[in-house]
């Protein structure tokens, strides 16, 4: 009943839009001049699509799954369409999934709300795009790396999941950090293991890395490198610095509302006392991170035509950091040396929050959790700084996704005041970025509807 109730907010938020898509939205034009030609041209040339080079930076499963679709629908779009919302809704299941398992099946419900509700997940479920199922598998991993003892056949199944993950998109190599964290904690002598990873399960975390491993060193050595050759100088130009403070400035956005819940038997002040030396040395480097790279906005003018229907020149070799309202503020407001002064500012903000957020669940008892997910966290933002563009749909559902989650980990015993009121900061928080999320969705998505 849970999910059903999930799945008619999701469905009366796209249905209306599937009647009438509009052209303009990125996704749609990714749509337009990358997923559907590739998935046309694998359709076209199953059973042995060349998968060398492709219009494509992201691995070729998910293109050649809806090319099977296409195939054996005489090239029917519209149920592609219903194909790829299916699968967008998966993402809402394994996130809700991961809630459920800590704050109960209807809380839970209130929690995903933010992320059904997100622009971004509405739109990767409305156009063509891998976004959404990559992500659903990668975190669907992490899931069953904290969910409990490892076995080796339950390790297995997260590689293979994250394998496919991978095989979508490269970077959602980020999901296998739990597993090798768990796997190196064991391997080191118990007096240097952190509070928490004991487990004598977690030595089995190894053989979860080595299926998305080999498949993506398979896709490297397939392409000459980490993208199809096309895309080369598009997502992988170097080493992108703006993605470490955008990620954490997201934090800072999304969580917010969840601070007073983060809080809860605490204070500010206690907080920062508890973890005075954790905080002393973290702001530093995120500001050191947030001031090396620059990070104003910036549309390269090859991208710009692109965004009008133009092919992308694979020669640019540019960084991108646009798309999106986070972008569209940092357009706005001080940036001297092409250093963004709010998104600095938000940068550190959101690393008082996320350590807000684990502290509670620390103070729950979860520390294994709380440890797996901080690695999943770190892994994620690291890898997304191989990517030349920063766009901020490659951000916004994860770390949402962490939120949520480390929210329903810091859920305490409903019988107790603390736990008690816990709840019901944590219903006004997600109640509120519910809310923030549906206007920006219906300003961005729906909004032609209405106009």
């Amino acid at each position: 009943m849970a999910i059903g109730a999930l799945a008619l907010v999701f469905l009366a938020l796209t249905l209306p839009v599937l009647i009438e898509l509009p052209a303009n939205r990125s996704q749609a034009i990714d749509e337009r001049l990358f997923h559907l030609p590739v998935i046309e041209t694998f359709a076209a040339e199953l059973p042995t699509p060349n998968l060398r080079d492709y219009r494509s930076a992201t691995g070729p499963t998910y293109h050649l799954l809806l090319a099977i679709v296409h195939r054996a629908s005489d090239g029917s779009l519209p149920l592609l369409r219903v194909v790829n919302l299916a699968l967008g809704f998966c993402l809402v299941v394994v996130v809700w999934c991961g809630a459920a398992r800590r704050m109960g099946p209807w809380l839970a419900v209130l929690a995903t709300l933010p992320l059904v509700m997100s622009s971004y997940l509405l739109a990767g479920s409305l156009w063509l795009a891998s976004d959404n199922l990559a992500l659903a598998l990668a975190l669907a991993a992490v899931l069953i790396a904290i969910g409990g003892a490892l076995t080796p056949w339950r390790s297995l199944g997260a590689g293979c999941a994250l394998a496919l993950a991978v095989s979508m998109r490269q970077l959602a190599l980020w999901g296998a950090a739990p597993l090798a964290l768990g796997s190196a904690m064991r391997a080191l002598p118990a007096r240097w293991r952190p509070t928490g990873l004991n487990q004598e399960s977690d030595r089995w975390g190894w053989i979860g890395c080595l299926p998305p491993v080999l498949l993506l060193g398979s896709l490297a050595l397939l392409w000459g490198g980490p993208v199809p050759p096309t895309f080369r100088s598009v997502h992988a130009a170097g080493v992108n610095g703006a993605a470490v403070p955008f990620a954490l400035a997201l934090m800072a956005l999304l969580g917010a509302g969840l601070l007073p819940a983060a809080l809860t038997g605490s204070t500010l002040r206690d907080l920062l006392r508890r973890r005075r030396s954790l905080l002393f040395a973290l702001l530093p480097v995120v500001g050191l991170l947030s001031l090396l790279p620059a990070t104003n906005y910036f549309l390269p003018p090859d991208e710009a035509s692109a965004a009008f229907g133009a092919a992308v020149n694979p020669d640019a070799g540019t960084t991108g950091r646009y798309g999106g309202p986070l972008w569209a503020v940092v357009a706005r407001t001080p940036a001297p040396g092409e250093r963004s002064l709010i998104l600095i500012a938000l940068a550190l903000v959101g690393s008082v929050i996320a350590v807000a957020l684990f502290d509670r669940a620390w103070r729950q008892g979860r520390r294994r959790e709380v440890l797996l997910l901080t690695s999943t966290m770190v892994a994620f933002i690291a890898v997304q700084t191989l990517n030349s563009q920063t766009f901020q749909r490659y951000f916004e559902p994860f770390m949402l996704t962490m939120v949520i989650w480390t929210v329903a980990l810091g859920i305490g015993n409903s019988s107790t005041p603390d736990g008690v009121t816990h709840r019901r900061r944590a219903l006004a928080g997600f109640t509120l970025l519910a809310l923030i999320q549906l206007s920006l969705t219906l300003q961005s998505v729906t909004g032609h509807l209405f106009r």
